[in-house]
């Protein structure tokens, strides 16, 4: 009888554990397709826009190097957002999309966007960054 309740405990820990591996492949694999979807396809057409965060306000530059303090972009186009800031720590929040990234001085984190329908989209920020926090608002445009 003790034979066989050391076969089944073992069986049970080696099933789980291949279990656990087989599942953690998953799971790596999908995260990655999420953190970088260019990477996940093979269509690298992406348009790489930079966001820097000021007191109080956001500045997008354009890869020709237009500045503006709106963004805006086609629908169903995949975008890379290069998010930094030139002075405190700030976040770049999309509400409509669910979208939020932090903006970091002297620090660039990244952001896919791809939106499919055309609109108005507002842009805040989420971090407390001085008296003028409340000011600094944004637009995003789709247009199709």
């Amino acid at each position: 009888m003790v034979e066989v309740a050391k076969i089944f405990e073992w069986t049970t820990i080696i099933g789980a554990s291949a279990l656990f591996i087989v599942l953690s492949i998953i799971s790596a694999t999908i995260l990655l397709q999420i953190n970088n979807p260019v990477q996940a396809t093979t269509n690298n057409d992406f348009v790489t826009i930079k966001v820097v965060g000021h007191q109080f306000y956001w500045e997008f530059i354009y890869p020709n190097g237009t500045s503006k303090t709106s963004l805006v972009i086609k629908a169903n186009q995949m975008y890379l957002l290069e998010i930094t800031s030139a002075d405190v720590i700030h976040s770049f929040f999309i509400p409509e999309l669910g979208l939020k990234q932090d903006a970091y001085p002297n620090y660039y984190t990244r952001m896919w966007l791809n939106i499919t329908s055309p609109g108005i989209y507002h842009v805040y920020c989420t971090e407390y960054c001085g008296t003028g926090h409340h000011t600094m608002l944004s637009e995003i445009e789709v247009i199709s």
